[in-house]
């Protein structure tokens, strides 16, 4: 009786085993770990997604308790699904990005210091499959 009952958590262990791998293959495997990042606080950041380019920019200068919008040109295949900014300086949480009619908009809360460091994060969908980037900027008081 001992040895049917090693047996059987033996076989709940690998069929579990067998379960994770499964799910990290299909979740892990179809994403795409490309990330790349850079400054957008002066100009257009410039990303790859398979061969093609997507662009990201502010429409104008992002000021702190302000809608802030961004314009993002991406292949006519791609979608935007979802992003967020957060404070490098300091953590004020994470600020989500909307998308209102091909346009995505944003607030930025207020800060103590004078000058704030953020960073941008989103995701682009193509094919099936998922990239992330991140770009860097600054507010000043």
């Amino acid at each position: 009786m001992k040895n049917n009952s090693f047996a059987s958590i033996l076989l709940l262990f690998i069929a579990l085993v067998v379960v994770l791998l499964g799910i990290c293959y299909k979740y892990v495997s179809t994403a795409s770990t490309s990330t790349s990042e850079c400054d957008l606080t002066a100009s257009t950041c410039y990303f790859g997604i398979e061969n093609q380019r997507l662009s990201v920019r502010f429409v104008s200068k992002p000021v702190v308790e302000e809608e802030i919008y961004l314009a993002l040109d991406l292949p006519d295949d791609a979608i935007f699904t979802n992003g967020w900014i957060e404070g490098v300086d300091m953590f004020m949480g994470k600020t989500p990005l909307m998308s209102d009619n091909g346009r995505v908009v944003t607030f930025l809360g207020s800060c103590n210091l004078d000058a704030m460091e953020w960073r941008l994060h989103f995701t682009i969908m193509k094919n099936d499959r998922i990239f992330h980037y991140s770009a860097v900027f600054s507010t000043y008081r």
